[in-house]
């Protein structure tokens, strides 16, 4: 269960790390382990290990990419009360003044639809090239701001691969990667430009996956978005050698 004191170590979090998240490269960004309780991530993990073959699983399966999602307005369904629990938070009104408040974007608003988002997986031999997210929400038409992302792979082996990688704006270089271990959180702003994903298929066993909890925050203003609605902008990275 989520206590009041962890609701408050987040807003102390916001305080402390505004600066560092402001200033990252290639993008606005910020990697935060320990996310959640460490029984409660635990939980999370053993649950979403254990039920993902009873979830109604949407598949992303391009030349860019091959996933699975929840589907939008059924992110819940089917799910084990902690995983509820969690993804309820991830919304919650107190989660989006701290998000608001470590990102600097004001008038943010969660998405009780989870359009893209919900829980993510990814099986051995999947991927997600790098792309830019759509920009604005299908219903509401408010301008996405910000994407986190919870990791909640037990014991993942580094040489399972799926690093989350930031790339910077011309996509010569990946700057960042970020293991998608437990309980490891990352938010970052979204931008036409903020180019993201996981791009190497994952090596991991057939029984297991690399699986995570994605929310996506927005706000009437636009902030570096543009006007004009685009979905998913997949990029080409540069050829070794």
């Amino acid at each position: 269960m989520l206590t009041d004191t962890w609701w408050a170590s987040l807003m102390a979090m916001a305080t402390a790390r505004r600066a560092e998240y402001s200033q990252a490269e290639p993008f606005p960004h910020v990697v935060m382990d320990g996310f959640f309780p460490e029984d409660f991530a635990v939980q999370l993990a053993e649950a979403l290990d254990t039920s993902k073959r009873g979830v109604e699983w949407h598949q992303f399966r391009s030349l860019q990419e091959n996933k699975k999602a929840t589907r939008p307005g059924r992110a819940m369904r089917n799910q084990q009360p902690c995983v509820q629990e969690a993804l309820s938070a991830l919304n919650d009104n107190r989660m989006v003044a701290f998000l608001s408040e470590l990102a600097s974007v004001s008038g943010l608003v969660a998405d009780p639809l989870y359009v893209g988002g919900g829980v993510h997986r990814i099986d051995h031999g999947g991927f997600l090239g790098i792309h830019a997210d759509f920009n604005r929400h299908p219903n509401t038409r408010y301008f996405r701001r910000l994407n986190l992302l919870v990791y909640l792979n037990r014991d993942w082996q580094e040489d399972w691969g799926g690093d989350l990688e930031l790339w910077d704006k011309p996509m010569q270089n990946c700057v960042v990667r970020v293991p998608p271990v437990l309980n490891r959180a990352v938010l970052f702003s979204t931008a036409p430009d903020s180019w993201h994903g996981h791009p190497e298929p994952v090596s991991c066993p057939d029984e297991r996956s690399r699986l995570s909890m994605a929310t996506y925050y927005y706000s009437e203003e636009p902030g570096p978005q543009v006007p004009q609605p685009h979905s998913t902008i997949f990029k080409h990275r540069p050829r070794k050698g």
